[in-house]
């Protein structure tokens, strides 16, 4: 299979693939009503934007990837839940090799 252009998959986001920020979104938001911790609305809002943003990058990543499709949304899904992980551990990374 070729790789598509950038255009491409933008395209195919528009039409369908915004539901994978939602499944991210979801998923954060799930997260944050099982757990103990308090948080502030603002705390909430940026919690589960992280998760849609982190979602959509996983899209973007696993775009060509040939693996069944209730697993690429089980990873989207994944992904949001543990965004604010995965933004400390790249900001740590970036912040170790500027500094």
């Amino acid at each position: 299979m070729e790789d598509k252009s950038i255009r491409e998959i933008a395209d195919e986001l528009h039409k369908g693939g915004w539901i994978i920020a939602l499944l991210g979104a979801v998923a954060m938001f799930a997260r944050l009503l099982l757990s103990s911790d308090k948080h502030s609305l603002m705390g909430w809002i940026r919690f589960i934007t992280a998760g849609g943003i982190t979602g959509v990058l996983v899209y973007f990543a696993l775009f060509n990837v040939m693996i069944d499709p209730m697993l690429k949304s089980v990873l989207y899904s994944i992904s949001g839940a543990i965004a604010p992980e995965l933004f400390e551990l790249v900001i740590g990374r970036i912040k170790r090799k500027l500094f």
